[in-house]
């Protein structure tokens, strides 16, 4: 079982961090574009820092391996395991969803559809122009999905288990679609051999 842990320091009246400050969300990777890892926030400082205890943890209910970084945007946090994507309250690590794959309005963060998989997704996700979403699991599948409605266009059989990333690109002016293929994964329980499938019309 694996478990996630939060820890917060408590110095008399608390720091009122504004919600929705840059200063208080980590949105990406490494914190920033530049992958500095830096945080402005300044009430654990090295006088403190020995005061650090649990505040809370949420213990994963699958067996699984942590895929992401963990990304906190106004006041939740979000990671990706070898099964879900999971969003728990970053103050409390109480669970507020989980799913496979999750088509989010932008601008609105209204959730414009679902789509579960018979296995785990762990393969990167690419989203093109034109309204498609490739992505690929488990069993196998190089999947195109409506981007609007989730509506499988395209199940394409790659005869192994991808879990890398799935890209899209122009070479030679024609567009390709690029899957890695082959996931090895004692967890997962995946054998194959690395392959990179590149697709085109």
């Amino acid at each position: 079982m694996f478990l996630l842990s939060c820890f917060l320091v408590t110095l008399g009246p608390p720091v009122a961090w504004t919600q929705n400050s840059a200063p208080a969300d980590w949105p990406l990777y490494a914190r920033d574009y530049g992958s500095t890892g830096y945080s402005p926030l300044s009430e654990i400082k090295p006088e403190n820092v020995s005061s650090l205890r649990q505040i809370c943890s949420y213990a994963l209910p699958e067996q699984s391996t942590f895929e992401s970084s963990l990304v906190v945007l106004n006041g939740t946090m979000y990671f990706t395991t070898s099964e879900y994507t999971y969003a728990v309250d970053a103050s409390n690590c109480s669970l507020r969803w989980r799913v496979r794959v999750t088509a989010i309005d932008a601008d609105t963060g209204v959730i414009r559809w679902r789509h579960e998989t018979p296995a785990p997704m762990v393969a990167g996700i690419a989203v093109t122009a034109t309204g498609i979403v490739f992505t690929a699991g488990l069993d196998g599948d190089l999947i195109a999905l409506d981007a609007a409605t989730g509506k499988v266009f395209r199940r394409i059989p790659t005869q192994q288990p991808a879990g890398g990333g799935v890209v899209t690109y122009q070479a030679g002016g024609k567009q390709r679609v690029a899957v890695a293929t082959g996931l090895e994964n004692n967890i997962l329980q995946t054998k194959g051999e690395p392959v990179i499938i590149v697709y085109g019309l």
